[in-house]
């Protein structure tokens, strides 16, 4: 039971992430560059534009497949942990959980995913920020920040 809620849980929000990921990679890029940068100077619709034209359709999917990992990790954590930390801290023979149960069911399995997957995070953002130029792949990149700063590295 719990793990098809973990499953079911991860796909939807794996799937808005394809929609998503151009808008992403703009944002990313933008923040990168500051309030000075051409991305930033263009707009949202006009980086768009500009790179899909400059990078194609790869670089406005920059780091997607690490985008749909983290949306489905993220939620295969925050909606398939809730139910079973809940069951942890309330037995359900006694009625419904109390609001402030299940508010800190919630807010534990946010931790959670948020714990799990920051990794994921930022080596996905390091990815959108790179573009198609920088070249590497997912767990290239996981390694060079791995070497850099060691475990503590990976949550920065």
């Amino acid at each position: 039971e719990y793990l098809v809620g973990f499953a079911v849980s991860s796909a939807s929000p794996a799937l808005a992430a394809v929609a998503t990921n151009p808008i992403e990679v703009v944002k990313v890029r933008q923040q990168a560059g500051g309030a000075e940068s051409a991305h930033a100077r263009r707009g949202m619709a006009s980086s768009l534009m500009h790179i899909g034209r400059s990078e194609g359709l790869a670089g406005l999917q920059a780091g997607l497949a690490l985008a749909v990992v983290r949306e489905a990790s993220k939620a295969f954590f925050r909606i398939g942990c809730f139910q079973p930390i809940l069951d942890a801290i309330h037995d359900p023979s006694t009625g419904p959980a109390p609001a402030a149960k299940r508010m800190a069911s919630g807010m534990s399995s946010g931790a959670i995913a948020a714990l799990v997957c920051n990794p994921i995070e930022l080596v996905k953002t390091r990815q959108q920020s790179a573009g198609q130029a920088a070249g590497g792949n997912a767990l290239g990149r996981l390694r060079q920040l791995y070497q850099a700063g060691g475990l503590q590295g990976m949550w920065r």
